[in-house]
């Protein structure tokens, strides 16, 4: 069911004026609370329990109604609030406790001015030192999910590293005594915390790896990525970008900050791999219309050779063989197919194929073993999302170890490597959790916090990894047959009468935010719109989780769906413009599902193991067009909305349109360029090539008023949408420099002009010291030092 115009809706925190509780003012725009000079910034969702919380002030607001103005309808887990008033609490005593955030038990909670400075529950300080979460130096991130790989993240982190100590009152002295003396007591009767349905119960163990304090490596004014630290826990090396048309630079920093030395520096730098003794750094490389290369550098001297090929290097990430003989790489077999793990020898360059995935995405993050026994990967059902698996080298046993579908962002071996450490969403909020060789699941803490691209040292028992955001707007590409540029998408509101009206009089109605500042972590994506009424329906990440929501001609946006799902994309209207078809993940299925906006309900069409997505309707609304893997590879298929029917249209083709007389142009995986299979073409006969396009991979396409339109993204981020007609043939119409999002479609406005999606992403690496429990039963192995 869709939410009622009666209940709370979520705060909007780019619309929300400041509000002043006592001294303590709270700048929601901002993510900032500040007390005369003293600020201090807070991560958005914070900001909305806050907010939610003033608004009602001095009265109580409940549970479920804080739940649903800062998550909406996503089904997060139940300790998700408690973490959020727990981290409230914690700025407000960082400002001198102006305000205090009272519990009202069986009710709910109440924020009032404080009348005593200095004062705070026990709770507030407790909560933070117990061993199921990061020490209270650091900040809590909040990571936002798929696509992704990943994913838009606040990250309010300013302070981690820059912070003065506060001079603490005799009481709040007591308090943290007494927060202390409560955690060494109960720390003998600590038991994990059941793992969520489906999981294998939660054991506690006491060699559980804990996370101490987290350092963020000092970020210059560059993009720094692909983050892997060294073997002895001292250096980390990633790829430094200086702009899309400048080399990357493989740089290796030392964690204590005494160095940082730049190895090479070229073009198309991806995946890096220490060596097991830290002397050298494995890398694939990228160009243009190549195929990619891989690299080994030696740390010392900085020279280079080529080790072997892959496929495609944005895909690919790689680890080293234990006994340092070997590279283990992620890569495909054909453009569009699945992942697999292979291994290359340095000494022959040999490639043996470890994994066959024959569904999904495929196998990605390989990571062997010290002892060089075991190998621990990802095979994905969807985007970032499946089970975690491991090989034994040595028999090619596979077991599958994790029993539930999740997110994982990373893997990496625990230090004494009893069990592994995920970075997943396992109980709708992301964290740091373990599985033991058995598979049973044990959350370390670390909520809120997006361990993306895990890396782990053995010697130093420290963990690094990346948080990447991403922020996206709705933008017009204007001009497409003159000149062309990007601007900011506003709604025109015009009378409903089921046509446009260009004598009515409009507003603008901001439907995706222009500014793209760090405070603004809104991500939006796939535009549909309806030019019968003049409604845009879109995916977007408001609430946390993927939604869909919709824009009508009057009014704010408001969330249509309500599920908890691991992806959501590609809505279109149907020809009618009542139903919604749409690519919907959950439990590492991904279907067709019909969302009908008019009844409030949400149907099936397609439930098997397939990978079903990108849909199209046919121009009568009687079936649609869609990719699906359920041949065994990709493919374009059609499915009858009355019958349920399913046939295959095209075998090894991809991102398809079709027009009414059934004129089929696509994307082939087996062959570069766009294809033309005719209405009339006689059954087996070939499609003929119309287009070879510069860079074949990502493109959007779709059927409109007589024509095909494709959007293709080039290598170099800039952008082209080409226009084809049966008897003119291929014409591009508009060209943009600037980054458009390579996943989201395109849609067109009532004007004729094209509406996509416009994103900022922005990466920064991190690297935590363990407490001192990960660090009992350490074996020390002696390694090689990296650099001099």
């Amino acid at each position: 069911m869709y939410p009622s115009k009666s209940r709370p809706t979520v705060v909007d925190l780019t619309q929300e004026p400041e509000h002043q509780i006592g001294t303590l003012r709270i700048q929601a725009r901002a993510c900032a609370v500040s007390v005369g000079s003293s600020e201090l910034r807070i991560e958005p969702r914070q900001m909305q329990v806050l907010v939610a919380l003033a608004q009602a002030a001095p009265d109580v607001v409940t549970r479920a109604d804080l739940s649903i103005k800062a998550w909406g309808n996503s089904i997060v887990g139940e300790d998700a609030l408690n973490r959020c008033i727990t981290r409230l609490r914690r700025a407000l005593l960082e400002l001198g406790q102006p305000a205090q955030i009272e519990t009202v038990p069986k009710l709910g909670y109440r924020l009032y001015p404080s009348q005593v400075h200095g004062a705070v529950e026990a709770d507030a300080i407790a909560a933070p030192l117990s061993t199921d979460r990061l020490s209270a130096q650091s900040e809590p991130l909040e990571a936002e999910h798929r696509e992704t790989a990943s994913a838009a993240i606040a990250l309010p982190l300013s302070e981690l590293t820059h912070r003065q100590p506060r001079a603490l009152t005799s009481k709040q002295i007591g308090a943290v005594v007494l927060a202390l003396a409560l955690t060494l007591v109960s720390w003998g009767m600590f038991k994990a915390r059941p793992s969520p349905t489906g999981l294998v119960q939660a054991q506690a163990t006491q060699s559980a790896y804990a996370v101490g304090e987290v350092h963020r490596v000092v970020p210059g004014s560059t993009e720094q990525r692909a983050q892997r630290l060294s073997p002895d826990g001292q250096s980390l090396a990633f790829a430094r970008e200086m702009g899309s048309t400048l080399p990357v630079s493989l740089v290796v920093r030392g964690l204590s900050g005494n160095f940082e030395r730049e190895l090479i520096s070229k073009h198309g730098i991806h995946g890096l791999a220490w060596s097991p003794d830290g002397a050298a750094i494995a890398y694939a490389q990228e160009l243009p219309e190549q195929s990619c290369q891989l690299w080994v550098v030696q740390t010392r001297t900085a020279t280079e050779r080529k080790v072997g090929a892959c496929a495609h290097a944005t895909d690919t990430l790689i680890a080293w063989s234990a006994d340092g003989q070997a590279l283990y790489f992620q890569d495909r077999r054909s453009l569009h197919g699945p992942n697999h793990i292979a291994a290359l020898s340095l000494q022959t360059g040999a490639v043996r194929v470890l994994t066959k995935p024959t569904t999904g995405s495929g196998d990605i993050f390989p990571a062997p073993s010290s002892d060089g026994k075991t190998l621990a990967f990802l095979r994905e059902d969807a985007w970032l999302s499946g089970h975690v698996y491991l090989l034994n080298l040595h028999t090619s046993e596979l077991k599958q170890l994790t029993q539930s579908a999740s997110d994982i962002y990373g893997i990496a071996w625990e230090p004494n490597e009893r069990g592994l450490l995920v970075s997943s969403n396992w109980g709708g909020d992301i964290g740091l959790w373990r599985i033991s060789l058995e598979g049973a699941a044990q959350r370390l803490g670390g909520a809120g916090v997006n361990y993306g691209f895990l890396a782990s040292s053995r010697a130093s028992a420290r963990l690094s990894f990346e948080v990447q955001q991403k922020r996206s707007r709705m933008v017009l590409l204007q001009g497409v047959d003159s000149a062309t540029s990007l601007a900011s998408y506003t709604h025109s509101a015009s009378a409903d009468r089921g046509q446009a009206d260009a004598a009515s009089p409009s507003t603008q109605l901001e439907v995706s935010m222009p500014d793209l500042s760090p405070a603004n972590s809104v991500r939006d994506a796939d535009p549909d719109f309806d030019t019968l009424h003049g409604q845009l329906v879109f995916v977007s990440w408001r609430s946390g989780r993927p939604q869909l929501w919709l824009q009508q001609a009057s009014g704010a946006p408001r969330q249509l769906s309500s599920g908890a799902f691991d992806y959501l994309g590609g809505p279109r209207w149907s020809p009618d413009a009542r139903p919604i078809v749409a690519a919907r993940a959950q439990n590492a299925q991904q279907d067709l599902v019909l969302f009908d906006i008019h009844q409030g309900r949400e149907m099936q069409l397609t439930q098997d193991a397939a990978l079903d997505y990108a849909p199209q309707w046919s121009p009568d609304g009687k079936s649609v067009l869609f990719v699906s893997d359920r041949s065994g590879a990709l493919g374009l298929w059609r499915i009858d909305i009355a019958t349920r029917a399913i046939e295959l249209v095209m075998p090894n083709a991809q991102a398809g349109a079709i027009d009414a007389l059934g004129n089929l142009v696509f994307q082939a995986t087996d062959k570069p360029g766009l294809w033309l299979k005719g209405a009339n073409t006689e059954s087996g006969a070939n499609a003929t090539q119309i287009a070879e396009l510069s860079h074949h991979r990502h493109i959007h396409m779709r059927h409109h008023q007589g024509d095909f339109f494709v959007l293709e993204v080039r290598p170099d981020d800039s952008s082209a949408l080409h226009r084809f007609e049966l008897e003119q043939g291929m014409r591009t119409v508009g060209v943009w420099t600037e980054g458009l999002d390579h996943k989201s479609q395109f849609t067109f406005t009532r004007g004729g002009d094209v509406l996509t999606i416009a994103c900022v992403k922005s990466t920064e690496l991190f690297w935590a010291e363990p407490s001192s429990t990960a660090m009992l039963g350490l074996a020390r192995p002696s390694l090689v030092s990296q650099l001099p």
